[in-house]
């Protein structure tokens, strides 16, 4: 498979042609790197959710729904790194 590369250290651009084994190799480590970093961005938002926790528990506010089924999908991201990472909900009112 033939690829368009550029090197870092010169900016030229040239066209190697890679075999199937090294094509598959770096496509694995592509999906190995994208998948760490959903990882991170589900461990990211986890922790500003236990602060949304801590203002309910603050104002006397109960900790909504929506926002326990935001953490329960951020939980299965952080520990599988699948899934459509969902849309964080509005802050609860009055916290």
């Amino acid at each position: 498979m033939k690829k368009q590369v550029t090197d870092c250290t010169t900016g030229q651009t040239q066209i190697i042609d890679f075999t199937e084994e090294e094509t598959a190799a770096h496509e694995a480590a592509s999906e190995k790197a994208a998948a760490e970093a959903l990882k991170e961005q589900a461990k990211v938002a986890l922790e500003k959710t236990d602060l949304v926790a801590l203002r309910c528990l603050k104002a006397g506010a109960e900790f909504p729904a929506e926002w326990q089924e935001y953490v329960r999908a951020l939980r299965l991201i952080a520990a599988t790194a699948k899934g459509e990472f969902p849309a964080q909900p509005a802050y609860p009112a009055g916290t």
